[in-house]
Formats: C-alpha cells, structure tokens, sequence
C-alpha cells in the first residue's frame, strides 16, 4: 500500500493499492484523536505551540492566534475542493487576520508552514 500525494495540496492524499484478487482484502484504518483546537501536525516534537482561529464558523473575517515556540513562516489557505485561496506571510505576528470577502461559504483548511513542519485546521465560513 502506497500513499500518492501533492506535497502542495493537502487535499491529494490517497492510498493506490494494486489487488488482483487472489486473497482476501480489508482496509485496516487507524484511528487518532484531534485536539480541542482542531490543529494536527504541530512541527518539530518537543515545540510548545497552541493555533486559534476564531470566530470559527464565520461570516466576514476570521483572526488566527499563534502562540508558544513554533516559527510560522506562511499559512496557505485551500477550499473544500482543494484550490488554493490564498497564501500570507506570518512576518512574526502573533494575531493574523483574515479578510474572507469573495470567499464562498463553506470548510477551508488553513495549512502553517514553518522550517520546523506544518500544522493545519479547518474552519468554516457562514
């Protein structure tokens, strides 16, 4: 079982497994428990670091707050159907925020890129 992905698309991630039949297949899915924030993928381990975007639902902008250790360079913004919105440099601010006029309504994916990883949450605009 391979995983194929667009390392800039964080919507691409799918298993390809070639199954000719001769045995028995099941999927084994993994579980994992999300945090209360709703982030996943904090960088580096041993790097304190807490992400907030809120309002969340939301209908005209949308602040996130970045705090502890981890170094954000950029946050990418992608829509549902994984086209990129937007991309905004951190520039070392602790509170971003976040003009969502021409947006849709719907679930976006905000996706921190830092030279330590990524971490990545979803909102939703009303």
């Amino acid at each position: 079982l391979k995983t194929a992905s667009d390392p800039n698309n964080p919507f691409t991630s799918y298993p390809i497994f070639s199954h000719d039949g001769s045995f028995p297949f099941s999927e084994l899915r993994s579980s994992f428990k999300a945090s209360a924030s709703g982030v996943s993928g904090m960088g580096a381990p041993g790097r304190a670091s807490s992400v907030r975007a809120h309002p969340n639902p939301f209908k005209e902008g949308l602040n996130l707050t970045l705090q502890g250790d981890a170094q954000w360079t950029h946050v990418q913004v992608w829509n549902a159907a994984g086209q990129h919105v937007q991309t905004l440099p951190v520039n070392g601010r602790a509170v971003m925020q976040f003009s969502a006029q021409g947006w849709a309504s719907g679930l976006f994916t905000l996706r921190l890129l830092g030279p330590e990883g990524q971490a990545t949450l979803r909102v939703q605009k009303l």
